[in-house]
């Protein structure tokens, strides 16, 4: 679930630990003096794992949260986070630098650095299903993208033809 702010957070947790506890006969509903059949998979967690806050996840919130999309650039990351920060589950990875000397803090963010960056920030396994990208210089990480797609002028998208 996503929440706009911690009292939301707060009680839903509190209220899975109440559903929890009605589950599992230790306290009767205020109604009919039975346990609440809402969310019987309650009563298979302990009050520490509720608190954690992660059941209250859905399969679906959890396979969006788990499965990030990246955005990669030889752009000064301070040019882009602005941008990212306002799209919905993408991470930044891009070349830092020194917004007011214009320095380079590291490595420029291009070529072979670009999967270098993508393979320390991700530490375990992990493959690329669907990538975009408007220079070829990106083509190292089509290569190791199960698609790959090049972006003409004008936006028209093409398979892109790794030789």
């Amino acid at each position: 679930m996503c929440y706009k702010n911690m009292e939301n957070y707060n009680k839903e947790i509190e209220r899975n630990l109440y559903l929890r506890e009605l589950l599992l006969g230790n306290i009767q509903g205020p109604l009919t003096g039975i346990p609440n059949i809402d969310r019987p998979w309650l009563k298979y967690y302990t009050k520490e794992e509720l608190m954690a806050g992660s059941i209250n996840k859905t399969v679906y919130r959890y396979l969006y949260d788990e499965n990030k999309k990246y955005i990669i650039s030889a752009s000064p990351e301070f040019l882009l986070q602005s941008m990212v920060i306002q799209m919905n589950n993408f991470e930044l990875i891009a070349t830092k630098v020194n917004k007011k000397s214009g320095r380079f803090e590291s490595k420029n963010c291009y070529g072979e650095e670009k999967v270098k960056r993508l393979k320390k920030h991700i530490t375990n396994e992990f493959k690329i299903e669907n990538f975009y990208s408007d220079s070829i210089s990106d083509k190292y990480l089509a290569e190791i993208s199960q698609n790959s797609y090049i972006v003409k002028n004008g936006g028209k998208i093409e398979k892109w033809n790794q030789k």
